[in-house]
């Protein structure tokens, strides 16, 4: 059996003091057994 990608669940909130905004969501990410950790941490 083939070992499977790893799922990471995460919630990112945002706020915007200065218009008085926050937002909140849940996201779900999937690492692919070739991607390292510090690669699913970069944003671009």
């Amino acid at each position: 059996m083939a070992p499977k990608a790893t799922v990471f669940k995460v919630q990112v909130q945002i706020s915007d003091l200065h218009h008085h905004n926050d937002e909140s969501c849940r996201l779900t990410l999937a690492r692919h057994l070739a991607e390292t950790d510090a690669r699913i941490a970069r944003c671009r």
